[in-house]
């Protein structure tokens, strides 16, 4: 169908080995929290925390795990816990055992048009980023980086 949006797995086939790491290092996230899906929020940690330029680049503005980890909970008003018994959850097959929120489908979907307008057939790191930074109106994310007083436009820019 013309101009339908790919399915996230035909997406993830684009993917290269950085941006799989961030993806499994999302649902690590997730699980940590006991979350029953993966979040965007959880991208973003997975960027941060996912050896990379973008980590780095994200650290060097002043965005790192606990920051944001600690926006996240005074935001929600509940730390995050090491896990809970939701950790039995239904697979998803195109990544592990915690199954992608709507929101993180459409960041992945997202992240390929991204990599599309920067002429790129790979979907790396940055056009993780740049994805995940754009949900920032409708997701946790934008008040998280508001709290910390980073500009979620500043920080695209740094990426590139």
């Amino acid at each position: 169908m013309p101009g339908a949006a790919p399915a996230p797995r035909d997406v993830l086939a684009r993917f290269d080995r950085e941006a799989r790491a961030v993806l499994m290092a999302s649902e690590a996230q997730a699980q940590a929290d006991g979350s029953a899906e993966i979040a965007v929020h959880h991208v973003l940690l997975g960027l941060l925390v996912v050896p990379s330029a973008v980590a780095w680049t994200l650290a060097t503005k002043g965005l790192d795990e606990a920051r944001l980890r600690d926006a996240l909970d005074r935001r929600s008003g509940v730390p995050f816990p090491p896990g809970d018994a939701r950790a039995r959850l239904r697979p998803d097959p195109a990544i592990g055992r915690v199954p992608f929120a709507q929101e993180v489908r459409a960041l992945i979907a997202g992240s390929a048009r991204v990599a599309d307008g920067r002429r790129r057939s790979g979907i790396g790191p940055v056009e993780l980023a740049l994805a995940t930074l754009a949900t920032r109106r409708v997701t946790t994310v934008g008040p998280a980086l508001d709290d910390l007083g980073l500009d979620p436009d500043e920080l695209a820019r740094a990426l590139g």
